[in-house]
Order: structure tokens, then C-alpha cells, then sequence
């Protein structure tokens, strides 16, 4: 059986308590052997822990290590072992009868005042059985029966009895940890006993998967345990009394623990509420998120080109319609450059469109650093690119000087030579040399009622003007012409 070691808070917390168990039952079985009193009852005037106690201590401890490993076949088998010792002698104190295993293991030579030698406390052999039933719930696991909220009530149970008995030796009061004139629960059990059951419930609130929290009621029992098992340890004390007192405790006591459990359970529907508030929240802000990118990757694929990633004509026009409209506002000047690429069919038919389509993107960011921010390149189709230059002068020769020099600009930056790299099937990777130039038509427009299509005829005759004069040329459009 392969044991898990990787755990998270809690289940090393539970990891933690069984180490400490074990440590504590070994050290008074040790003490029994090599007869170290100060190891088996701490100090003359207490109470000792018994053998079989100490004993039972490490197989308790061993079974909630393998519980925290998921060895659930060991758990099955040391909790029914913790749970037989500790019901037999159990059975012993209620049926009054010595099945002879008080002293199977060990000749107690240190004795209390008691008719049975060596058996553990009725109480201490209760928080064993206790114990060896949520074991064997906890070892269920491997049958595929989750049973951890009830680990984690009998727990709660063992911790309230362990806690009682360690309030009686605080506070000096025998019967919390004593009954009658039966074996008493030994100091250090009481600890124990606290331990363990604190790492069988950390144990069992890692391990519950159902929907339902246990925890409040967990609380509960623990406080309603410690008021019971008080009252009667102060109505065994104050027996010839009248009890009113002890009476008043434990009606004070249950309401406490039921308001304690209930204030626990809505503090926790509280956190879970908040907490499927956050996560729907964030559900909702992912949800905005996607959909904002979604309506982004639209408005791209309606309003740019798929290969340049330029604005088209759709979003050219809302541009130069802005333009328009501006220049009536301002009195400035504004540009169109209607531009087409000189002998690019033939790279085309030479190379394929793969290189076509590199040259185009190398085109486009070219013409970007040529241009501002306020200004616009757009792919009209084909090899054809549209510059909208805005803001310009209010006087048109100015206007006019401004935008040649941009036109030179883009004319110079065109004509660099291209460096074209595509990989291909067959060869690893091909680079093409290329040499391009480009033919202008510029058309200025201002606050004159001018339409928008006529404004881009006017810079598209230009254009073919430019390519009739021999190409690489940039002409304005005359109304001449």
C-alpha cells in the first residue's frame, strides 16, 4: 500500500497530532519498562497512565499517520484495535467482570487506590473506543463511503471528554476527571486525548467533500460535552446540595453551545456567500473581458486588413469623413496620396503570392514611419494604398509643399531595397531581393463642398497620371488633367 506525502494544512496538522501521539504513548511505555515513574505519571500526585493506555496511544497515533497517508486498508486495522481494547475495557467497568487484560502486557508496580489494578480509567477507555470508531469510519474511505462528518462529531466528543478532565486537574476538581471510585484519566491522557481528536477533526474537515459543513456542530458538541461532563463532575461533588447552581451552569451551558454552533454555521454560510459572490464577480468580469475582446477582434476584421493589418476602405472613409469635416472647422488643409506599387505583377508571378504578400506587409510598415499619428494609411486593394494626411496649412501652397515632402519621403523609404525571406517545403529558407517603386497621385481638399468619392478620383487620376509619365513619379491633381 503506497502512502501519500504530500499534504496540505490541515492534513499536516493531523500528520503533526499523530507524531505527537505516538511520541506520547512511546515515551510512557518506555517508562513502564525501564521504570521511569516521572515518564508514566509525571509527578507522585497524579494520576498514571496505565500500560494498555499508552499502548492504545501509539496505535491511535500510528492509525490517524496512515489515515493522513491514505493507507485506509492500515486504518481499518489499527482503529478496530484501538476500538476492541478500549470497548473491552469498557465492558469490564460496566458489566463489573476481569477478562484479564488489564495486566496481559505489563505488571503495573505502580497501583492508585483501585479495585481493578491496571486497567485504564472508564472514561479514558471510552475516548479509545471513541477513537477506534472513527478510525474505522476514516478506513471506509477505500470502500468508497465518506463518513468524515462523522469522524469529526465522535472526535469533537473524544476532545470535550479530554478538555473536562484537564479543567478537573486545573481546577482541582476530582469527578471532572475521576469517576467514582474507578481508575482516573491520567493528565497527560487528557492531552492526548485532546490532540488526537483535534487531528482526527482537522483530518476530517480536509478530507469532506459533501456540501454540507460540519464544523458548527463540531463546535457544538465539543462546548455541550464540556457542560455536561462539568455539571456532573460538580453535581457528584455537591451531592447533599441543592444543585441549583450546577443546574443553572448546564442550562447556561447547552444554550451557549447551541448559539456558539449556530453563530459558527452562519458565519460560515457568511464566508461561503461571499465567497460565490467573488468567484461570480470574477466569472462576470472574465465574462466583460472576453467579450470586449471579442467585439475588438470584430471591429479588427470589419475595419482592418487581414493581411497588413491597415485600416480598409470601410474605416478609410470614416476617417476622411472626419478629415472633412475638420477642415470646414479649422480652414486647414488636408491630403489624399492614392499610391500603387511600380512592376508588382511581375514579383508576383515570378515568386508566388507568398512573396507578394511579404513585400505588402514590408510596404505597409514602411509607409507607417513615414506618416504621424494623426495621419492615416489604409490598403485600398490590390497594391493600392490611400495616405490621408490631416492638418496641414491654411494656406494651399504651404498645404501643397507638405505634403510633396511626405510624398518624397515615401518615394525614398519605397525604393530601399527589400530583403524578402519565406520558408518553403523544399528548401529551408528562400530570400528574394527586390527593388520597389511607387507611382503618387496627391489631391488636396479643404472647406470647399467636395465629396468624398470625388476627392478620391481626383488623387486616383493623379496616380495614373504619374504612372503614364513613367512611373516612380508623384503628381497633384490638376483639374486640367
Amino acid at each position: 500500500m503506497r502512502l501519500s506525502f504530500t499534504f496540505p494544512p490541515l492534513r499536516a496538522l493531523a500528520v503533526a497530532a499523530g507524531v505527537a501521539t505516538v511520541a506520547l504513548g512511546m515515551l510512557v511505555m518506555i517508562g513502564w519498562q525501564l521504570r521511569l515513574p516521572t515518564l508514566i505519571q509525571i509527578h507522585p500526585k497524579l494520576v498514571p497512565m496505565q500500560y494498555n493506555a499508552a499502548m492504545n496511544f501509539v496505535l491511535a497515533g500510528v492509525g490517524l499517520l496512515f489515515a493522513s497517508g491514505k493507507c485506509w486498508r492500515g486504518t481499518l486495522l489499527l482503529g478496530s484495535a484501538v476500538g476492541l481494547i478500549g470497548g473491552l475495557t469498557l465492558a469490564q467497568h460496566l458489566l463489573n467482570i476481569d477478562l484479564g487484560l488489564d495486566q496481559l502486557f505489563m505488571q503495573h508496580y505502580i497501583t492508585i487506590a483501585t479495585p481493578q489494578p491496571g486497567r485504564m480509567a472508564p472514561n479514558t477507555a471510552l475516548c479509545f473506543t471513541l477513537t477506534g470508531i472513527a478510525l474505522w469510519i476514516a478506513g471506509l474511505e477505500r470502500c468508497g463511503k465518506r463518513r468524515w462528518q462523522a469522524v469529526s462529531l465522535l472526535s469533537a466528543l473524544m476532545v470535550g471528554l479530554g478538555f473536562v478532565a484537564l479543567i478537573g486537574y486545573l481546577l482541582g476538581i476530582p469527578t471532572a476527571y475521576g469517576w467514582g471510585n474507578l481508575t482516573h484519566m491520567a493528565l497527560h491522557a487528557a492531552l492526548g486525548f485532546m490532540v488526537l481528536g483535534g487531528g482526527l477533526i482537522a483530518l476530517s474537515w480536509q478530507s469532506e467533500i459533501v456540501e454540507r459543513d460540519w464544523r458548527p456542530w463540531g463546535i457544538g458538541v465539543i462546548t455541550a460535552t464540556v457542560t455536561i461532563t462539568l455539571w456532573q463532575a460538580l453535581h457528584a461533588v455537591n451531592a447533599r446540595s441543592t444543585g441549583l447552581a450546577e443546574e443553572l451552569m448546564l442550562a447556561f451551558g447547552l444554550i451557549m453551545a447551541f448559539a456558539l454552533a449556530h453563530s459558527v454555521a452562519d458565519s460560515q454560510k457568511l464566508r461561503r456567500a461571499a465567497a460565490a459572490t467573488r468567484h461570480a464577480l470574477a466569472l462576470l468580469g472574465q465574462e466583460i473581458a472576453e467579450r470586449k475582446k471579442a467585439e475588438e477582434q470584430v471591429r479588427q476584421m470589419a475595419f482592418h486588413d487581414a493581411l497588413t493589418q491597415l485600416p480598409n476602405r470601410r474605416l478609410l472613409n470614416e476617417r476622411l469623413s472626419q478629415a472633412l469635416v475638420a477642415s470646414k472647422r479649422s480652414g486647414c488643409f488636408g491630403a489624399v496620396m492614392f499610391l500603387d506599387l511600380d512592376n508588382f505583377k511581375p514579383l508576383n508571378d515570378t515568386h508566388g503570392h507568398g512573396i507578394g504578400d511579404l513585400l505588402l506587409i514590408e510596404v505597409a510598415t514602411r509607409l507607417t514611419r513615414c506618416v504621424r499619428e494623426i495621419d492615416t494609411v489604409a490598403r485600398f486593394g490590390g497594391d493600392e494604398f490611400v495616405v490621408l494626411l490631416n492638418e496641414l496649412e491654411i494656406d494651399g501652397a504651404e498645404s501643397c509643399i507638405q505634403a510633396g515632402v511626405v510624398a518624397s519621403k515615401i518615394c525614398a523609404a519605397l525604393s530601399e531595397p527589400y530583403h524578402l525571406a519565406v520558408c518553403d517545403a523544399a528548401e529551408a529558407n528562400t530570400t528574394v531581393a527586390h527593388r520597389c517603386t511607387a507611382s503618387i497621385g496627391i489631391a488636396l481638399f479643404t472647406q470647399q463642398e467636395v465629396s468624398q468619392d470625388d476627392i478620391l478620383k481626383r488623387a486616383d487620376a493623379a496616380m495614373y497620371q504619374a504612372k503614364a509619365s513613367g512611373r516612380n513619379q508623384v503628381l497633384f491633381y490638376e483639374p486640367s488633367h
